[in-house]
């Protein structure tokens, strides 16, 4: 889907403006997404993002609830390391331009905050 293709690359321009350390994994033409934060714990991520009620995925789908890096993205070439620090974007069928703008707000924030990099202490 077109409009779905447009918010991810929405999110990907966003985070190079940002400054964040990121890695996309895959297609932009399949409805879920992998970015890969080098350093970023994405099980905090999830769980920061959640507070926000933002629900988004550590690893791959079929990874869902083990401690170990999912197999999927090893396979794809990614590394213990980073597959530990993936993440998995699905869009809703009913998002808007202002659901992604909020998104991206709160990833860049939390990004930042778990490297370490811009706390500025709120």
């Amino acid at each position: 889907d077109l409009k779905k293709i447009e918010f991810f690359k929405k999110i990907v321009n966003g985070l190079k403006d940002a400054g964040i350390n990121y890695k996309t994994n895959g297609n932009f033409h399949i409805p879920i997404y992998s970015i890969t934060f080098p350093g970023v714990e994405a099980t905090s991520l999830v769980s920061l993002l959640s507070e926000k009620n933002i629900a988004i995925s550590a690893g791959s789908a079929c990874h869902n609830y083990s401690s170990e890096p999912s197999h999927v993205l090893k396979a794809i070439g990614l590394s213990d390391e980073d597959a530990k620090c993936t993440i998995r974007v699905c869009w809703n069928e009913d998002l808007k331009d202002e659901d992604v703008d909020e998104f991206l707000k709160w990833l860049v924030t939390y990004v930042k905050l778990l490297s370490g990099d811009g706390f500025d202490g709120q």
